[in-house]
């Protein structure tokens, strides 16, 4: 899967965050990472990375 397609998937589920700024995604992360939720980092080299914090309740793929 590549970023859109990780964005699309995701889209629609509750508890996600897309971001492409890096200090939001990293604050958000650290404010949640004792909930045991899960950061995602993707990206290609033709986008800006994306930056998805998704719950670990979620099933990825």
């Amino acid at each position: 899967m590549n970023s859109v397609e990780l964005s699309e998937y995701f889209k629609n589920k509750k508890n996600i965050i897309l971001t492409n700024n890096l200090s939001e995604a990293i604050k958000t992360g650290k404010s949640l990472i004792n909930k045991k939720d899960l950061l995602l980092v993707t990206g290609s080299f033709y986008v800006v990375s994306d930056f998805i914090l998704a719950n670990k309740k979620h099933k990825l793929f």
